[in-house]
């Protein structure tokens, strides 16, 4: 014997259990199974909740009262799926292509340097390092510029333009990289520092949005796994080089084209692909957009569950317009006694991992393992 029931409830989220129930409605049906479904009301997460109980040695509930539990049974919560997976993944895949051009083009530049050098602009060893360090500069600096420049192009355009915007800047930063010409190579990576920028702060905001609950641990991992997947394709297409730096060949231009391709592909799906027509919900919902929050949440979530988001999403809104608070967090507020103290924490993680030296690593370790390596090139890209 199954309830089915519809209710109002409290969850003790610390232990996992539910703390108090009133009944709004319920029947019984007579099905072979020992789950019973709770389907909420103004519950605000989008999730069905299910409860299994240990119904091997106790009954369910009591006919006359069916919150009468005989016993004290353990409840384990399980929750049912009342999004699209594999809707969700496939926009943090589209959207992660630009995490993936993160690590690419931050790393670029180590295989092919020496052959730049030697082959393609014939350097001498004081233009090499002078040019060098620049290029590698001012890469940073435009992708510092970027993140500062992200969030407030976030909050005005929206997060989908955004990407879009700096989808734009790498392609532009790429063809100016294939002009065989120092000037244009360090404006595009100059341009190229601006989209990572742009991306690294972006991507992560507009899958957060988008991601429910239950899949955000799953998918958060995947942001670091696409920068780290760029990295190791920039190396794997390393061994393209000729290892005899006389040798001229065109593997160099494209090295750097192929960041072009998943930008454009990106930009024409944001651009036109309905599955990418609108912003994150959370976004149009602070700025008024209700029925277009109401369009992109039945994207990813399914019946009842698209207006239990948006009524939760519409409450969180009039909850801080009640209470006079910003719906919005500007750079000054990252001071005042609610944020300071976790700005200054993820402030020292971030410097802490730079102060490591891996940006060294990132940048030069082609030529930190040259005397390691004895000279060969191949076996100088297998340490780095």
């Amino acid at each position: 014997m199954i309830c089915f029931v519809f209710v109002e409830f409290e969850i003790d989220r610390e232990v996992g259990i539910c703390k108090s129930i009133k009944i709004i409605y319920h029947e019984y049906y007579l099905i072979e199974s020992d789950y019973f479904e709770f389907f909420t009301e103004n519950f605000p997460t989008s999730e069905k909740l299910f409860y299994k109980i240990n119904s091997k040695r106790q009954k369910f509930f009591s006919r006359k009262n069916p919150c009468e539990m005989h016993g004290k049974e353990t409840i384990n919560l399980i929750r049912s799926s009342t999004y699209r997976s594999g809707m969700v993944w496939k926009m943090v895949l589209l959207v992660s292509t630009g995490m993936f051009n993160f690590g690419y083009l931050l790393s670029v530049m180590n295989p092919l340097q020496e052959y730049l050098e030697a082959t393609v602009f014939k350097w001498n060893a004081r233009d090499a390092q002078f040019y060098t360090s620049l290029v590698n500069s001012l890469l940073t600096i435009g992708a510092g510029l970027g993140s500062l420049a992200a969030g407030s192009m976030a909050k005005q355009i929206g997060r989908r333009n955004t990407m879009m915007a700096a989808d734009y800047f790498l392609v532009l930063a790429v063809l100016l990289t294939l002009v065989r010409s120092e000037l244009f190579l360090m404006f595009g990576r100059f341009l190229s520092g601006l989209s990572i920028g742009l991306n690294s702060t972006v991507v992560p905001l507009y899958v957060n949005e988008i991601t429910p609950l239950a899949m955000k641990g799953t998918i958060g991992s995947s942001m670091q796994l696409s920068i780290c997947l760029g990295s190791l394709v920039v190396f794997l297409l390393g061994f393209g080089l000729p290892s005899d730096l006389t040798v001229e060949t065109q593997w160099w231009r494209f090295m750097f084209v192929l960041p072009l391709f998943l930008a454009m592909t990106r930009y024409l799906c944001l651009h036109f692909h309905p599955t990418y027509r609108y912003d994150t919900p959370p976004h149009l919902v602070t700025n008024h957009y209700d029925e277009l929050a109401k369009h992109a949440l039945s994207k990813v979530y399914i019946g009842g569950s698209v207006m239990e988001q948006l009524i939760s999403l519409q409450r969180e809104r009039e909850e801080a317009e009640r209470m006079g608070q910003k719906l919005t967090v500007s750079y000054g507020d990252l001071f005042n006694k609610y944020y300071r103290r976790r700005f200054f924490i993820g402030c020292f993680v971030s410097i802490s991992s730079q102060m490591t030296g891996v940006n060294a690593l990132i940048f030069y370790s082609t030529k930190i393992f040259n005397e390691a390596a004895g000279g060969d090139s191949k076996v100088r890209l297998l340490y780095s």
